[in-house]
């Protein structure tokens, strides 16, 4: 058909769009305006779908865009000069494309978050064959936001290959942020940096560019990294550049590696800071796609070292928290590749932190038509060599809990070699005065050495040595093992499967101090042995207590209470009971556990606090076996010469017994307690288990219980004066409340009562006897007070209401054994409370009559 021109007006309505458009011979102009994006793609995916030729359409689109939905807003205005003419662009034109508000909602089997697009212009000028382009625009999704800008300006032509695009790239700015750091890029070239496209391929003229890198918060800003490179070519799959990059901090590491979940990075977290900076260069000559085998050799070396700057490292044992310097002399690493062989080392020599080399050497196999994309084939060879010493590795405690430390030296020598699929190592390793401390913990070993060998895929402990708290009296800890990497074997041309380790360990102990805490200490001898494979960590061994002493913390000490969290340690569980999966050991992607351990208790095994002062004896055995959600512990613990004290008294243990018969926690209790009289045999037993005791007074011959009572608390028959029925009533509440609880009144609090007292037995002033009652009470609101009074010897019992009518005036009334009301009138004078000298009811036999207090 030739060159035809074209002249006219257009205008166009469709759902959710519409346009106008006019041509005439001196120029014409466009308007397009999308009002709802979600509206005219459901009109192209219905109604449009229908008439379009097959392969034509949305279909053809890749997942996840085909299936996307879009809303938004846009609109595009373009204009132009002279005859609008079918086969090439008027000599001057212009078009803008602005989408202020538009969103894309990926389908649900991309599992990808919605992508909003705010405030977009794109504008295009041209004139004959020369384009100018603007572009500015911001992106968001759930996690991360984007903003950028590009300008730049070309000249389109042609030749005898093809089409040829020169372009002038004048600014491109991009910055990238998330919840935790911000990214930002500027390139930059004095005039501009030239693009060529032809058929050839791509073609960058030498320029430079600048990176800069902060935390949002700004405290990890780093200087900016610049970049400069040669003439870069991108031709027929191959990519060939040279450049180099000045001013790349290490601290970078940090700000790259932040999370929510550790914001702080390795560095930190390594006890590492300082501005230590680095600079590189690299170049390039490699195949990124299948090529030909006339093709260049392929080439890559790139270099990275230390330009300035050092590192400080906080040593608390030494400095007292304050950071040392690290003292880098030398950091160098290098790749280089010459055609399939790859060779790579690094070196690192510092004052402080000892000296690193490190060299390594491969095959890896280019671009094909079967793979294509670089790869590194599980049989290639490997050849290598690790050398290290390591003066003080107590530097890396920071690595470990908090309160730990570690000290000693290490050296190393070893090569490598064999395929990647499995590797070989041979030589030493050598650890000399190894300490390790917590004293929060009460370990402190010290003098250890280990001496150990690789041998092909095997490392070999050829001996462990460490001391217990004390140097050469603190005993001894010895031990060798092998530690063993094997692969399961795996078809060809699947992904290799990972090393398992099999592991055997033997220790022995000879009198080793392995808690020395002034609380808590134990000395123990004995052996253990673990053997571990890709199936099963087994466990086997014998321990005997030489000396061990426990003091029990107070009771009473302060606790945080059970709704107080700790950041950074987690939401504490509720309550759970020893049948409940929450405290099993294992989980279910952990590796199986069988147990087999003998505890012996030895001949000096004391336990002491809360008013218990014993020495322990007995074997137990600790077992379990896989599958099973806690360990089980059999076995029999007694008590000798055990002394308890309660009350203000000292009962010795008659009898002592923990029956242990299943889950560790939860013993049989064959427990009784005498008071020393010559008389009376009088005390506490208590049985049952140890999570649902049951605790009762004792006397042989039996007694009533208020006698038992006063038997134990004062060591004859009760005499009923108000200080004895005081003294009574307390060491009964201590006898029922809670002591696992800090306050008092645990027993009643867990009852929901304001109070639990109990009276013994008191001589009425007509000479007749009042029998000991047990009394529970609850405030029902301010002034409204409830208390039920129980004879242990009545068989009714006395409900008493309490009323406060006003500040000095209250309202008594009972029922039960003797029925009553009355008025009370009180006076404070001096501190003290007086009572009015209105007549009260007679007291009942079997009850006790309570006074409110004053608040």
């Amino acid at each position: 058909m030739g060159d035809q021109q074209l002249s006219g007006e257009l205008a166009l309505a469709l759902p959710g769009a519409h346009a106008n458009a006019q041509a005439r011979a001196s120029g014409g102009q466009l308007q397009l305006a999308l009002t709802d994006a979600q509206q005219l793609q459901r009109w192209i995916n219905g109604t449009l779908k229908r008439w379009l030729p097959a392969g034509i359409g949305p279909e053809q689109l890749p997942e996840p865009w085909r299936s996307a939905l879009w809303r938004g807003q846009a609109s595009l205005q373009a204009g132009w000069t002279g005859p609008l003419h079918t086969d090439r662009l008027p000599r001057d034109w212009n078009a803008k494309l602005q989408a202020p508000q538009a969103q894309v909602q990926w389908p649900a089997a991309s599992d990808l978050p919605a992508l909003q697009l705010k405030d977009w212009q794109l504008a295009l000028a041209g004139r004959d064959q020369a384009v100018t382009l603007s572009l500015a625009g911001a992106a968001s999704s759930a996690d991360w936001s984007a903003s950028s800008r590009l300008r730049a300006s070309g000249q389109f032509g042609s030749n005898r290959q093809g089409p040829v695009a020169d372009v002038r790239l004048e600014l491109a700015e991009l910055q990238l942020s998330d919840a935790t750091r911000q990214l930002s890029g500027q390139l930059t070239s004095p005039g501009g940096t030239p693009l060529r496209w032809d058929s050839g391929g791509l073609t960058v003229a030498p320029g430079r560019a600048s990176l800069a890198l902060s935390a949002r918060d700004g405290t990890a800003a780093r200087p900016a990294a610049e970049l400069a490179w040669d003439s870069t070519r991108w031709s027929n799959g191959r990519l060939e550049s040279r450049g180099r990059a000045t001013g790349l901090a290490l601290g970078w590491l940090d700000t790259l590696l932040v999370s929510p979940a550790a914001p702080r990075g390795p560095l930190a977290q390594a006890g590492l800071s300082g501005e230590l900076t680095l600079q590189g260069s690299w170049d390039l000559s490699l195949p990124l796609q299948p090529t030909s085998k006339n093709a260049p050799a392929t080439r890559a070396r790139i270099e990275l070292a230390r330009s300035g700057g050092d590192l400080s490292l906080l040593l608390p044992d030494s400095t007292g928290g304050k950071p040392q310097v690290v003292g880098v002399e030398q950091v160098a690493a290098s790749v280089m590749l010459d055609g399939a062989q790859l060779q790579s080392r690094l070196r690192w020599t510092s004052r402080l932190a000892g000296r690193l080399d490190a060299e390594l050497g491969t095959l890896l196999a280019p671009p094909s038509p079967a793979l294509a994309q670089w790869s590194w084939p599980a049989e290639a060879a490997l050849t290598g060599r690790v050398q290290a010493e390591l003066p003080q590795f107590g530097l890396w405690s920071s690595l470990l809990p908090p309160g730990w430390r570690l000290r000693g030296s290490l050296q190393a020598d070893a090569t490598l070699s064999g395929t990647r699929r499995q590797p070989e190592w041979h030589g030493q390793l050598q650890v000399n005065e190894l300490a390790l401390r917590s004293l929060v913990d009460g370990l402190d070993f010290s003098g250890g050495e280990l001496r150990a060998t690789l041998a092909g895929d095997q490392l070999r402990f050829d001996s462990l040595k460490l001391r217990g708290a004390g140097g050469d009296n603190g005993g001894l800890l010895q031990g060798n093992g092998l530690l063993r990497w094997s692969r399961p074997d795996t078809p060809a041309g699947q992904a290799i499967a990972p090393l398992l380790p099999v592991m055997t360990l033997d220790l022995q102990a000879r009198q080793l101090r392995l808690l020395a805490r002034a609380d808590r200490r134990l000395t123990l001898s004995g052996w253990l042995a673990v053997r571990m494979d890709e199936k099963l960590l087994d466990a086997t061994g014998r321990l005997v207590a030489n000396q061990a002493l426990f003091i029990l913390p107070d009771e009473n000490r302060p606790t945080l209470g059970e709704d107080v969290v700790v950041r950074g340690q987690g939401q504490p569980g509720p309550a759970t009971t020893a049948t409940e999966p929450a405290r099993s050991t294992t989980s279910a992607t952990a590796k199986p556990i069988r147990l087999r351990l003998e505890l012996g208790l030895g001949d000096d095994f004391q336990l002491r606090g809360q008013g218990l002062d014993s020495q322990l004896k007995g074997e137990l055995l600790l077992s379990l076996d896989p599958g099973q959600p806690l360990p089980q512990l059999t076995g029999q613990v007694r008590t000798e010469r055990g002394q308890y004290r309660a009350w203000g008294q000292r009962l010795e243990i008659e009898t002592g017994l923990l029956n242990f018969n299943g889950p560790y926690d939860n013993p049989t209790l064959e427990l009784l307690a005498l008071r020393p009289l010559p008389d009376q045999r009088v005390g506490v037993q208590l049985s049952g288990t140890a999570l649902a005791p049951r605790l009762r007074l004792y006397a042989d011959p039996d007694l009533p219980e208020s006698e038992k009572l006063a038997w134990l608390v004062l060591g004859r028959p009760a005499g009923g004066t108000g200080a004895e029925t005081a003294l009574l009533q307390q060491a009964a509440l201590a006898l029922f409340s809670s002591r696992s609880r800090a306050n008092d009144g645990g027993f009643q609090r867990s009852l929901g009562l304001d109070e639990l007292s109990f009276r013994g037995e008191t001589q009425r002033a007509d000479g007749s006897a009042q029998a000991a009652a047990l009394t529970l009470g609850k405030r029902i609101s301010r002034q409204l007070y409830l208390s039920y009074s129980r004879s242990v010897v009545g068989t009714t019992g006395t409900v008493a209401i309490l009323y406060d009518l006003a500040r000095h005036l209250t309202l008594r009334a009972q029922a039960g054994d003797d029925n009553a009301v009355e008025l009370l009138y009180t006076r404070q004078y001096d501190g003290k409370r007086a009572a009015s000298s209105a007549p009260k009811p007679k007291p009942v036999d079997g009850a006790a009559t309570m006074l409110k207090s004053s608040p």
